[in-house]
């Protein structure tokens, strides 16, 4: 899972498409030929931007201080470095319990699709224990038991993300993990999203703070006042979060942790009959959680790159965040045709829009 991001996308042409496929570089999504490329120019295409950087020596100083002062220093460190004053640091029940009647019909709907599609994935992985014996006397098992207690991180300092809510609220009550927290980061007003707390009430989560960042890290990790400690740390985030889980995991009396977080990537692969619209919104999807998104479209068909771009076009200036999208710091989308040409570009996220295959996602874990 992850939390940080970066951009660029691909697209594959024919040799018989080529030519009606315009070369641009300040586009929204540029399509380039990927045959007429240089080893050079290919990787400054794909190369990922350089995130931020979390000092090991100031994420020390903010764990330190969390369990020196407990919930005293997750509302200070809330209100100096998320400029937030935490309305509450655990959820209220009632708060919690009545989300749902806060958000729309449609996201009502949204939530509970999503919630069948991700469990009925993640329902094929319980496959149950592997017994074996290899030689006499000697057996070899394969057991699955549940993480005692977990703590769920949901990233929220630019946006809401219930989905992630739903991608680590549900394995984690599919494993049937007895305890389950989740941290996420107050808005500007205090209090958490309705949509990400609606979320957490339809995966079984009872247990909800407000408090974010390396300090949210710190308290799923050695507990406070208010925050139970946990056996492990699920979730992406940013620089600090990352920073943060690495150095609780190397404390032997700190928490585990899942993989760190890496850029928000997607690379779709797409041939002529992929819906644009469809191609368009997962690109977008992935650039609007951050400046250095990385979005990657390889296509075989010159139709669909060009459709793509006019929806990228379209889609954009309905999106809230389209700051974020259209990344304003440097060129976020981008295509270029590969044909038969070697491409190689390991994706945090991996979907094809292809006939054969209907829509299939894949993250690499």
């Amino acid at each position: 899972m992850s939390d940080a991001v970066s951009t660029s996308p691909a697209t594959d042409l024919s040799d018989s498409t080529r030519s009606s496929v315009p070369e641009s570089s300040d586009s929204l999504l540029p399509i380039v030929t990927w045959a007429q490329l240089g080893d050079l120019q290919r990787q400054k295409i794909l190369a990922r931007p350089q995130g931020a950087f979390a000092e090991v020596s100031t994420c020390e100083a903010i764990i330190a201080q969390v369990r020196q002062q407990g919930d005293f220093a997750l509302r200070q460190l809330t209100q100096q470095l998320d400029e937030v004053t935490p309305a509450y640091l655990k959820v209220p029940t009632e708060e919690l319990q009545s989300a749902r009647d806060k958000i729309s019909t449609a996201q009502r709907q949204a939530l509970h699709s999503a919630y069948g599609n991700i469990s009925s994935f993640h329902s094929l992985q319980n496959d149950g224990d592997t017994r074996l014996e290899t030689s006499i006397g000697v057996v070899c098992e394969l057991q699955h038991r549940p993480v005692q207690s977990v703590g769920l991180y949901v990233p929220g300092g630019t946006a809401p993300l219930p989905s992630t809510v739903l991608m680590l609220g549900i394995p984690s009550l599919l494993a049937g993990c007895p305890q389950r927290i989740l941290c996420t980061p107050p808005q500007a007003n205090g209090r958490i999203d309705p949509l990400v707390l609606a979320a957490a009430d339809l995966c079984g989560i009872d247990q909800v703070f407000a408090v974010g960042g390396a300090q949210a890290v710190a308290a799923m990790a050695y507990g406070t006042q208010t925050v139970p400690a946990v056996d492990k740390i699920y979730g992406p985030g940013n620089a600090w979060v990352t920073r943060a889980k690495q150095l609780v995991a190397q404390d032997p009396a700190g928490a585990g942790c899942d993989m760190p977080a890496g850029p928000s990537e997607v690379l779709v692969v797409a041939d002529n009959t992929a819906i644009a619209a469809f191609v368009a919104t997962d690109l977008l999807s992935q650039a609007e959680h951050d400046t250095a998104s990385q979005c990657v479209l390889v296509t075989d068909c010159a139709e669909v790159a060009n459709q793509v771009r006019m929806q990228c076009l379209t889609l954009m200036a309905q999106l809230p965040r389209r700051g974020t999208a259209d990344g304003t710091t440097r060129p976020r989308l981008k295509a270029a045709s590969v044909n038969e040409s070697p491409f190689q570009f390991p994706p945090g996220h991996h979907e094809s829009e292809k006939k054969e295959r209907p829509r299939q996602g894949s993250r690499r874990s």
